[in-house]
């Protein structure tokens, strides 16, 4: 179990409680058995709130309709209903509502949503790792520590990166952005954009810099960058 947990980036008590609670009949753990005890746990016993409220449906598949995201209308019905919170819904809530079968919301999926997904993309994907977004020595620090002249855009040296990616996910180029003077310098990941390759490529732009020019960068919480603990060791960024 440790093995499989190191694996797929998971805890251990994850894994334990997987195998320990999705075994079949004779008490083996095959996908199939275990997807299908998996499923059964997942029935509401009560229905949505968009199946009891017209209104509340009535006014989520108008902005569905018209190409707002999942999110987008979640964070305007606070708006269109100020005075009633009952009628106020997650982006989770939505999303389970137009993939459910049965629902008030019928539109496809594949017409309402600009992913144009027939299936929800799962949240994290077997082998690849969590960032780690909490405490510790792993942990991103806050945007709040960045310098305040990185901010102001008056020094250089201060960097903004980001991850595009290209079809299929099977293609990638990091961005570079320098704060001050907009200067982009794009980095080729072949084959790869897992952490480590991510992070030596970036590490060997960097210390291809003056020091000056490499004092703090700015990224998201992308997985790609969860090893950047050995970018600021590499490059004292």
């Amino acid at each position: 179990m440790r093995g499989i947990a190191v694996e797929l980036g998971r805890d251990v008590s994850t894994i334990s409680r997987e195998l320990s609670r999705n075994r079949d009949d004779r008490q083996r753990y095959r996908p199939f058995a275990a997807q299908q005890l998996a499923t059964a746990r997942l029935a509401r016993n009560r229905p949505r709130r968009v199946e009891q409220d017209l209104v509340l449906a009535a006014a989520v598949q108008a902005k569905l309709d018209v190409k707002w995201s999942p999110e987008q209308i979640s964070n305007t019905l606070a708006q269109d209903f100020p005075d009633d919170p009952s009628r106020r819904l997650s982006t989770e809530s939505i999303y389970q509502a137009l993939y459910a079968k049965g629902v008030v919301l019928q539109r496809d999926p594949t017409l309402c949503l600009r992913s144009r997904r027939r299936r929800r993309r799962p949240h994290s994907r077997p082998g690849q790792r969590r960032p780690n977004t909490g405490q510790g020595p792993g942990a991103r620090p806050p945007i709040s520590d960045r310098p305040a002249e990185a901010d102001d855009r008056t020094v250089a040296g201060h960097w903004e990166g980001d991850l595009i990616t290209g079809r299929s996910n099977r293609s990638a180029i990091a961005t570079l952005v320098e704060r001050a003077s907009g200067a982009l310098m794009l980095v080729h990941l072949p084959g790869t954009h897992t952490t480590e390759v991510t992070v030596s490529a970036l590490t060997a732009v960097f210390t291809a810099l003056p020091p000056g020019l490499c004092r703090s960068l700015t990224w998201d919480r992308g997985t790609e960058m969860a090893d950047h603990a050995l970018l600021t060791l590499a490059t004292g960024m």
